[in-house]
């Protein structure tokens, strides 16, 4: 018994380059979050800095913030993932 699947699209090389620079600024934009919520997290429990209220949102929006690009890269492990669907990863499953 054999499978047969269909040959991807061929996409532009141009296309192609872009698809993987938005991939690379997904991962530089998790990455760069989370570093900055390690770095808070550092002065609060090792320096004993504590948070204002108002930095405490500010905490929690940026890990929201960080969810989009999170499931672009996750995504990415399946396939590829075009530039059409960064603005509908949600949606699709």
């Amino acid at each position: 018994m054999t499978s047969t699947t269909a040959p991807a699209p061929a996409l532009a090389p141009a296309a192609r380059l872009s698809d993987r620079l938005g991939l690379w600024f997904a991962h530089a934009y998790v990455l760069g979050m989370c570093a900055t919520i390690g770095g808070a997290y550092v002065f609060q429990f090792g320096l004993w800095e504590y948070p204002c209220p108002m930095c405490l949102l500010q905490r929690m929006f940026m890990l929201l913030s960080a969810l989009g690009p999170a499931m672009i890269v996750a995504r990415s492990r399946k396939g590829p993932v075009t530039t059409a669907e960064f603005a509908s990863t949600g949606a699709t499953a």
